[in-house]
């Protein structure tokens, strides 16, 4: 008795328990009745073309939590650092040095008469 206690207990009876009552419940495809005339061919075009849009957005989402894991492999990287810059990138540049001043020959600094 207490084997079989043990056994219901592991995650593995819970599953197969699960999946026995799912397929319990669900009616089976055959025993479904056709309610309506077989798809069209416009039906089969559209339902792919859906398919087709649904890949794509797939690939897309897939890219994005691509660069989010290694914006934050990266954000982390650097705050593991002590928010010290990489080392081996060329350094920043300096301050850029004032502008010029204006040449004394030009007529418009000249003082007026």
């Amino acid at each position: 008795m207490e084997t079989a206690l043990k056994y219901w207990r592991s995650p593995r009876a819970v599953v197969v328990a699960a999946a026995a009552a799912v397929l319990v419940a669900t009616p089976s495809a055959a025993a479904a009745p056709t309610d309506g005339p077989p798809p069209t061919a416009a039906d089969v075009a559209r339902l792919e073309g859906e398919i087709a849009r649904l890949q794509q957005e797939l690939r897309e989402q897939r890219q994005l939590v691509l660069q989010l894991m290694q914006m934050q492999e990266a954000l982390l990287r650097y705050l593991n650092t002590g928010g010290a810059p990489p080392t081996g990138l060329p350094p920043l540049p300096s301050a850029a040095a004032p502008a010029p001043a204006a040449p004394k020959g030009h007529a418009a600094s000249a003082p007026a008469a």
